[in-house]
């Protein structure tokens, strides 16, 4: 079954589930002239579990470039899950947009996209979609972490404080709610 890529436009100011069945991957970048990137991803459940939470720096040459190695952190990790049906966000309207056009990409976008779009075809079900910063708070303050850390950094079963407060003015239940396979339910 091919992905579908089509996504609803309404504007959102605070961050929504998913519709039924469906995996939310919330993804962003901070981005300085002078130090490492922080990414930023966070996985949640249609029932509002987090799923997976990952933090990573690494370089890049522009916001538009990490906000675009974000989004294929965020593919990698919800496919990495054997998550199939996916919903991802981003603030970063330009790689949004430039994933749902068909037309080539003549810049550095090109790998990004490339590789986005490829690895987006182990899914059943895609959506593209974009968010104000406002709905996208917890991969923010997660990609923020990341700028002050090495390597990648995981966590599920208990986030850092400040994620654990955005996650709980969205609704998530605190200390988060594990999925059934983190609590070791068959």
């Amino acid at each position: 079954m091919a992905p579908s890529t089509t996504s609803d436009h309404s504007l959102i100011l605070k961050w929504q589930p998913p519709p039924s069945g469906i995996a939310n991957v919330c993804c962003d970048a901070s981005w300085t002239k002078t130090g490492p990137s922080g990414l930023g991803v966070v996985i949640r459940s249609d029932s509002t579990c987090l799923l997976d939470c990952v933090s990573m720096n690494c370089c890049s040459a522009s916001p538009s470039a990490a906000e675009g190695q974000a989004i294929l952190l965020g593919v990698e990790r919800a496919a990495a899950l054997g998550i199939r049906r996916v919903q991802v966000r981003s603030d970063a309207l330009e790689i949004i947009t430039q994933i749902r056009s068909n037309s080539a990409c003549n810049d550095w976008r090109i790998f990004t996209i490339i590789e986005i779009r490829k690895r987006s075809q182990w899914f059943d079900f895609i959506t593209w979609d974009w968010i104000p910063r406002e709905a996208n708070r917890a991969a923010h303050g997660v990609a923020s972490l990341a700028k002050s850390r090495l390597g990648l950094h995981r966590w599920a079963a208990t986030p850092p404080p400040y994620l654990a407060m955005v996650l709980r003015n969205d609704g998530l239940p605190c200390p988060p709610a594990m999925s059934e396979s983190e609590a070791g339910v068959a």
